[in-house]
C-alpha cells in the first residue's frame, strides 16, 4: 500500500525533477517537458501534485462556533460541501495562516500552508476552554490540482464526477478507499480544482498521468505552476506575504467577512477597512529580459526601501521575467519604475488576473 512518504520514489521512478532537500508530498520542480508543461496549464489542463497545504480536521459539535471566532470568514454558515477562505489573525490583525475550510457532514478541514497545521492547531488549542471540539491530523493524503482550461473534463475524465462551480464548493467522488474529495479552488481566476485521495490512490493516478491514459491532461511541475499563477497574480503564504500581513495587503477578494461579528484581531482588520488603508499593495513587476533576481531581492523606490520580490519566473507569454510583490503604497502606482537589487529597474503593473 502507498503512503504520502512513498510518492518521491514514485515520482523519481516516472523522471521528475525534485527539489532538494525532499519534502512528502515531493516539490516536482518539472516532469522534464517544461514548454509543454506550460503548454498544458494555459492552454489545456496540468495536473500537479501539491507540497504546499495540509490538512487539519476540527470534530465536535461546537467546531463551526469555535472556529467561527477565530477566522476572518463566516465558518457558521457553511453547510456540507460548501467551503470558505480566509485567514487567521492575531490580536493585532496580522496573519497567521490563510485557510480554507471544508464543511464535511462530521467535522471541519482546514487546509493550511505546508508547516502551518501544528502551530494553528497549538493556537486553537489556546482558545480551546470548555468548547466540544477537538483536533485531528489526517495522514497519508495527497492532494493533485487541475488547473487550465480543460481541468473540468479532466477531473471528469479522471474521478467520474463533475467538479463543484462555487468557489470553495466540494463534493465526494467514488466510496470506500479509492474515494476522493474534489474541491474548487477560488483563489485562481481559472479552472482549478484540487482532488485529493488516499496516498495510494493518488499515486495510481500519477501512473496513469504519466503513462499518457488521461491524455490532454498532463503532469506539470511547479515550476509551470509558479508561472501560471503569477501571470494570475495569484499570492502564496509564504512567497508573497507572511506574518507581517494584514488580510488587506493580499488583494484577495472575498476573505474578510465584515457581517460576520467579532473574531481575534477583527477591531484592527475592521479599522483598516472602514477608517483607513493599509501601507502596502499586492503588485505586479515586469523585470525585463535580462537575468532573473532572486527571490526576496529588495526593491526600492527615490531611494528608500518599498519591499521585496516574492515568486519570480518567466512570462510564459513574453519570455521576460515577471514577479509578485508586497509595495509600499508610495511605489505601487502602475508605471511607476523601481530598483530592483542585482537587477535592471523594473516596471510596476496592477497584479494580472487571467
Amino acid at each position: 500500500m502507498a503512503r504520502t512518504s512513498d510518492l518521491s520514489d514514485l515520482c523519481q521512478r516516472l523522471g521528475a525533477e525534485l527539489r532538494e532537500p525532499r519534502t512528502e508530498p515531493p516539490l516536482v520542480v518539472s516532469w522534464g517537458e517544461p514548454a509543454a508543461e506550460l503548454d498544458a496549464l494555459f492552454g489545456g489542463c496540468g495536473v500537479v501534485l501539491r507540497h504546499d497545504r495540509e490538512p487539519l480536521d476540527l470534530t465536535g459539535e461546537d467546531r463551526a462556533r469555535f472556529l467561527h471566532g477565530l477566522v476572518t470568514f463566516d465558518a457558521k454558515s457553511a453547510a456540507p460541501g460548501e467551503g470558505r477562505h480566509g485567514f487567521f489573525t492575531d490580536i493585532q490583525g496580522k496573519i497567521l495562516a490563510d485557510v480554507a475550510m471544508l464543511a464535511l457532514p462530521d467535522r471541519l478541514r482546514l487546509w493550511l500552508p505546508a508547516g502551518r497545521a501544528e502551530p494553528i492547531e497549538a493556537h486553537l488549542g489556546r482558545y480551546r476552554i470548555a468548547d466540544r471540539v477537538d483536533f485531528e491530523r489526517p495522514g497519508d493524503l495527497a492532494t493533485l490540482l487541475f488547473a487550465g482550461p480543460g481541468a473540468t473534463a479532466a477531473v471528469v475524465g479522471l474521478t467520474g464526477a463533475r467538479p463543484p462551480e462555487a468557489a470553495w464548493g466540494h463534493l465526494a467522488a467514488g466510496v470506500g478507499p479509492g474515494s476522493a474529495c474534489i474541491l474548487r479552488d477560488g483563489l485562481w481566476p481559472v479552472a482549478a480544482f484540487a482532488v485529493t485521495a488516499a496516498a495510494e490512490t493518488a499515486a495510481g493516478w500519477i501512473e496513469e498521468l504519466s503513462s499518457g491514459l488521461h491524455a490532454p491532461a498532463r503532469l506539470c511541475g511547479w515550476r509551470a505552476l509558479d508561472t501560471l499563477r503569477v501571470e494570475c497574480g495569484v499570492p502564496l503564504y509564504g512567497r508573497e506575504y507572511a506574518g507581517d500581513a494584514f488580510p488587506q495587503e493580499t488583494g484577495i477578494e472575498g476573505a474578510v467577512s465584515y457581517e460576520k461579528g467579532c473574531y481575534l484581531g477583527q477591531e484592527v482588520v475592521a479599522r483598516i477597512h472602514y477608517r483607513g488603508r493599509v501601507n502596502r499593495v499586492l503588485r505586479g513587476l515586469e523585470l525585463g529580459s535580462g537575468p532573473l533576481p532572486e527571490p526576496g531581492a529588495e526593491v526600492s523606490f527615490e531611494g528608500r526601501s518599498a519591499g521585496a520580490l516574492g515568486t519570480v519566473v518567466r512570462s510564459a507569454r513574453t519570455g521576460e521575467g515577471i514577479a509578485l510583490a508586497l509595495l509600499h503604497r508610495r511605489a505601487a502606482d502602475p508605471g511607476t519604475q523601481v530598483e530592483v537589487a542585482g537587477a535592471a529597474p523594473a516596471r510596476v503593473v496592477e497584479p494580472p488576473r487571467r
